[in-house]
């Protein structure tokens, strides 16, 4: 490009890369945005797109490269604040909104350069909600947690959009219809390409293929952390995408480093066993599968974009068996077989991040490691120790779990679960954040759980390579099955076109 068309430009990335540690969120990105132009930037889980939005934020800073802003060099550090200036405004994924503060005043959070007061705050609520979701009437004075979440996404949008007032202007959009109906979707892009124009352009960033089919002017693929893709959407249809992005999810590069796949021939072959879990979930479609069946010695994936109801299909199959094993309202009397529940979540949700080792270890199993109620110190150490060894965790069982990397941390998660010799182990992205290394020591327990041991395996994974180790994959689209596929036939094809549903 020559220094022309660069001044022209809202902004420029020059071979920027962002490495976190050893992993590379972005790869050599060049991009450019014009002025009044809507850009579409799609991919799947974890190709890079929104590292790209907070570089262009300046919530992150780029590892390598450059970035240019109305064609000057943006200026070092280049921060929020810095962005702001110079007319970037950015919605996340997440809520950007303080909840314990009434809406008007998250006027003042979103954008700290306001100078009004409190009466011109809630007219600029008002104002902003107004005019891109003329069907919402929003009261600036209720207290943000208070809304629903559809209403928070749309003040959060709402207030960020006001940055497309100023000229020179840059919004970002993450995912910003995740939440929404698809009434308040049409809203939000109405009024969303009325202020588009001059030199006031967007960037919206999606799962939603169809969505920026429609609404973009350009579109952007990216994969691995690169552009895949750069194309004026009158040039593509919906199968066009999701070939070029079907054509590098799985490099032979990326196949090597994972290893070999459940469907490589591990899978047991003979009379299916009895299900050990059957939940009615309901189907998209007419040909779609209503119910989600587990048997025993199988490993069932569930897959799709993130967010469309795997979590909660885990947490409704996890409950509608321990009522079943145990009965509604009391224990069994009879040991019954058991059901564990392995999070990614592990800080959130999975580890108790005072205690030991050993006390993480057993804290699922006390009935093992209790005589006549009391606890067996000597239990709970052969219990621990027993663990620590079978599945390789480098750390003595009194030390501190927070002393352990995440691999380690993650491997005790999988002790505790397997500690109460379980029968159906239901998984939940657990290996987000985790080395590979660590990786595939744990798909290798998972594959002799199921081989040797009988155990059934629910696996929700937002990582296609970890889909392709299971017997079976049922893929999920806004909280109902959408298909299933067998041992082998998962291919980045198949899937893609299951997920990015219209």
């Amino acid at each position: 490009m020559n220094r022309t068309q660069e001044r022209e430009r809202m902004f420029d990335l020059v071979g920027v890369s962002k490495r976190y540690g050893r992993t590379k969120a972005l790869s050599d990105v060049t991009l450019g945005l014009e002025p009044g132009e809507f850009l579409g930037v799609v991919g799947h889980n974890g190709a890079g797109k929104s590292t790209l939005m907070r570089v262009l934020a300046g919530t992150e800073p780029a590892s390598s490269g450059r970035l240019a802003l109305h064609g000057r060099a943006a200026p070092e550090p280049y921060g929020p604040n810095t962005a702001r200036a110079l007319g970037v405004s950015c919605s996340a994924q997440t809520s950007m909104l303080c909840e314990d503060l009434r809406a008007y005043e998250n006027v003042f959070i979103l954008d700290p350069d306001f100078r009004g007061g409190r009466r011109a705050a809630r007219e600029a609520v008002v104002g902003a909600v107004e005019r891109l979701f003329p069907s919402i009437t929003l009261d600036p004075d209720v207290r943000a947690g208070s809304l629903s979440v559809v209403h928070r996404q749309a003040l959060q949008l709402a207030l960020v959009a006001r940055g497309l007032s100023r000229p020179d202007s840059v919004l970002l959009l993450d995912e910003p219809t995740a939440s929404l109906p698809d009434e308040l979707s049409d809203e939000l892009f109405t009024g969303i390409k009325e202020l588009v124009h001059g030199r006031r352009s967007v960037v919206l960033i999606t799962h939603k293929v169809r969505e920026v089919l429609e609404q973009c002017q350009r579109i952007v693929a990216m994969a691995a952390g690169r552009v895949i893709l750069d194309s004026p959407t009158a040039a593509l249809d919906f199968d066009g995408v999701i070939s070029a992005m079907a054509g590098t999810e799985l490099s032979a590069a990326h196949r090597s480093a994972t290893g070999p796949t459940r469907a490589s021939g591990s899978a047991v072959v003979g009379p299916p066993a009895e299900p050990v879990l059957s939940l009615e979930v309901g189907g998209l479609r007419e040909d779609s599968p209503g119910r989600l069946v587990v048997r025993a010695g199988e490993v069932v994936g569930l897959g799709g974009l993130e967010g469309q109801g795997q979590s909660d299909v885990l947490e409704r199959a996890w409950t509608s068996l321990r009522m079943s094993l145990r009965g509604p309202g009391r224990p069994s009397r009879t040991r019954r077989p058991s059901t564990a529940f392995v999070t990614g979540d592990r800080a959130g949700a999975g580890l108790f991040l005072l205690w030991s080792i050993e006390q993480n270890v057993v804290a699922s199993s006390l009935g093992r490691v209790s005589r006549s109620r009391v606890l067996s110190r000597r239990r709970e150490a052969a219990v621990a120790e027993h663990w620590i060894d079978e599945l390789g965790i480098i750390g003595r069982r009194q030390d501190n779990i927070m002393t352990l990397s995440g691999g380690n941390q993650q491997k005790v998660l999988f002790a505790r679960a397997l500690a109460d010799d379980p029968r159906l182990l239901i998984l939940d992205d657990p290996f987000r954040g985790v080395d590979v290394g660590s990786k595939l020591d744990s798909y290798d327990l998972l594959q002799r759980l199921a081989a040797e041991q009988g155990v059934a395996i629910l696996w929700y994974s937002s990582e296609l390579d970890e889909l392709q180790r299971c017997d079976a994959v049922y893929v999920m689209y806004q909280g109902r099955l959408v298909r299933r596929v067998g041992a082998g036939e998962l291919t980045s094809n198949t899937f893609l076109t299951s997920s990015f549903q219209s």
